[in-house]
């Protein structure tokens, strides 16, 4: 066999392998994933995001699960398998095109920081696919081809209509490609935003379509900007800073870290031939915290939000890749030199794949579906609208699991706890209790407790309505409505 075949054969004997560690049968159990998944089919049948049923994230992860409702979990798990593998081979690709040593190393990097199971929670993640963006927007950057302005505003679009705080990251790469690259300014910015209408207009026109643009618009970006980028507690920049790195040490990513920010290092006082590129990989470094830096979550303690760090899959690799082409004098010329770097940047994200195969068995993934409340309405299966989950999206994988329709369209709602200021009218729980009245929904699982509300009026109205038209199953968090 050809030698220039087998880095692709390495690259896909390790991205096939990674990938089927998260396979239907051995995914991860993870709340985000639930309601995604329950909003696909929820569009399956006809609902539309944001009209009629809440969540705050972008729409096109939405419309991915929905093509998982149509194709099975089998058929969601092969969609993003070849997305992952293919995106794995154009950075392969590019790294043969520089001549660089081991071209294999750096996107198996990217598979092993991707596939990681404390950052990735499996499969499925938003921030999965705005890093496989990411990745793709950079091999497109330096490429050659023609249409290179359109497919990078195809890939801006995608990014922002996934996940859209991502787009940060994508901006060293974009001010570099409009501004050090050839041909006139203007031009390559009319490019880039045709490329986007790609993604755009389509959206636009379905959710008009649907009289939910106003929704559309107000729950996937306002909403955001409101209340995810303002926490009541600002923990500081400098805490943050110290909560990352705390993480990144728990998970084992120091030594990669730190080396490749010494590297880059390296390259750019050795005389790197593209110090803007250089510079905006960088950048891209510390932007890719840029949902802890907006949020706070993780310092603040709100939320374990460890798939925060899940651009470093595409970032690190990248400005490895950076400094290694573009070095006037090459960064460990020989090939014994490299394999030991090669051995230090891969050793740890290794033991930490090996580790989650080693102890998967010792956590197991259906705590869920064997929980008490699930066992008792196994007995009595619930039909569309007679089940509500409120103040716990675990739950939500009770939705899929009798694959019925929710009573109220507040199906994430964590808010009462994390904003002094949410629902400060109770127009929301008004809400939901009207809707279950209306349904008159058989039963309620619930998580309430006084300490869950920053707003303890929010804990009486709910409490007084359990009260006045609910039986506690004791000692499950289940509820039924009186006769």
């Amino acid at each position: 066999m050809n030698s220039k075949y087998y880095p692709f054969i390495i690259v896909t004997i390790f991205s096939l392998a990674l990938s089927v560690i998260y396979c239907p049968f051995f995914d991860l159990y993870y709340d985000d994933k639930e309601i995604f998944k329950f909003a696909g089919f929820l569009i399956r049948k006809g609902e539309v995001p944001y009209r009629d049923f809440f969540d705050h994230k972008p729409p096109l992860i939405y419309f991915l699960n929905y093509l998982g409702a149509i194709f099975g979990s089998w058929g969601f798990w092969l969609m993003d398998t070849a997305l992952v593998l293919f995106s794995s081979f154009q950075f392969l690709k590019l790294n043969i095109r520089y001549k660089i040593i081991f071209p294999f190393i750096l996107p198996i990097l990217f598979n092993l920081v991707l596939r990681n199971s404390h950052i990735s929670n499996g499969i499925g993640m938003t921030r999965e696919y705005t890093s496989i963006c990411l990745l793709l927007f950079f091999c497109v950057l330096v490429s050659r081809i023609k249409t290179k302005y359109y497919v990078l505003g195809l890939i801006t679009g995608l990014t922002f209509f996934m996940q859209q705080d991502q787009v940060f990251i994508l901006l060293p790469f974009i001010i570099y490609g409009l501004c050090v690259r050839e041909r006139s300014l203007l031009n390559r910015m009319l490019q880039m935003f045709a490329g986007s209408l790609i993604i755009l207009t389509p959206l636009l026109i379905y959710f008009a379509y649907n009289n939910s643009l106003q929704l559309f618009w107000q729950d996937a970006f306002l909403f955001n900007l409101k209340w995810y980028t303002a926490p009541d507690m600002k923990p500081g920049l400098l805490k943050e800073m110290l909560t990352l790195k705390n993480i990144l040490y728990s998970l084992k990513f120091d030594t990669l870290f730190i080396s490749t920010v010494l590297i880059v290092a390296i390259s750019f006082f050795k005389g790197s031939k593209t110090k803007w590129l250089l510079i905006a990989a960088l950048l891209a470094i510390p932007l890719s915290f840029i949902s802890e830096f907006l949020s706070g979550k993780l310092a603040i303690g709100d939320a374990i939000c460890y798939y925060y760090l899940l651009p470093l899959a595409a970032t690190l690799p990248i400005a490895l890749f950076v400094a290694f082409a573009f070095t006037k004098k090459h960064i460990l010329k020989n090939k014994i030199q490299l394999l030991i770097l090669s051995v230090l940047l891969l050793f740890n994200p290794i033991i930490s794949i090996s580790e989650h195969i080693a102890n998967y068995h010792r956590y197991p993934q259906d705590y869920i579906n064997s929980s008490a409340e699930i066992k008792y309405l196994d007995d009595d299966p619930p039909q569309d609208y007679q089940l509500y989950i409120f103040n716990n999206s675990n739950y939500i994988y009770a939705y899929n699991k009798y694959k019925i329709k929710a009573p109220s369209k507040w199906i994430y709602h964590y808010f009462w706890g994390w904003y002094q200021e949410w629902d400060k009218d109770h127009q929301v729980i008004y809400s939901i209790i009207q809707d279950l009245n209306q349904h008159r929904t058989k039963y309620i699982i619930s998580f309430h407790n006084e300490n869950d509300f920053k707003n303890i009026r929010t804990f009486a109205i709910w409490k007084l309505f359990l009260d006045a038209s609910y039986t506690h199953i004791k000692p499950l968090h289940l509820w039924k409505r009186n006769q």
